[in-house]
């Protein structure tokens, strides 16, 4: 519960302080009501002749700051639900790919019989797709090659043994 503070209270608090002289401003509450009271004294030749307070019905400050909170709220939720459909769309159409193509890479490096299948990603008219295509014809080039190179030793062993075997028999 809220203690009411009267005039009275203020006034002997800011007579006392080391802000007298200065405008003193404070703010009461009660019920719906939202009031706001500045305080300044009247100094003739130096002499105190008393105090002016204006009191003013601050109702429409509070309603300003309660709609600048929900205003921040709603914002800050609505930045919330679009960093999560983006983050879910990069990571279904972005890094999930690269990951699967990354796999891809690490199988064909690896020698691996697993297959693993990026011929969906080659679809794509993005640049995920062209880098599909290039890593599929560069793996396909590369098998070319192994085959080729595996064929040749296979031949040349062929035809070193050949004339050995007939002049061991000779």
């Amino acid at each position: 519960r809220k203690k009411n503070i009267s005039i009275g209270d203020v006034l002997s608090s800011y007579n006392n302080s080391r802000d007298f002289g200065k405008p003193f401003t404070f703010i009461q509450e009660s019920y719906d009501q939202f009031s706001l009271t500045t305080i300044k004294n009247i100094n003739v030749d130096g002499n105190n002749l008393g105090f002016l307070a204006i009191t003013e019905n601050a109702n429409d400050i509070r309603a300003a700051i309660d709609e600048r909170k929900s205003f921040i709220i709603r914002t800050a939720f609505a930045v919330v639900i679009v960093i999560l459909i983006f983050s879910v769309v990069l990571n279904r159409f972005f890094l999930k790919p690269i990951n699967i193509l990354v796999n891809y890479t690490k199988r064909v490096k690896e020698k691996s019989n697993k297959k693993t299948n990026i011929d969906f990603f080659k679809k794509r008219s993005d640049e995920i797709g062209i880098l599909s295509n290039s890593l599929d014809e560069m793996t396909n080039e590369l098998q070319k090659r192994v085959n080729t190179a595996e064929n040749f030793s296979t031949d040349l062993v062929h035809e070193i043994r050949n004339p050995l075997a007939s002049l061991k028999s000779a």
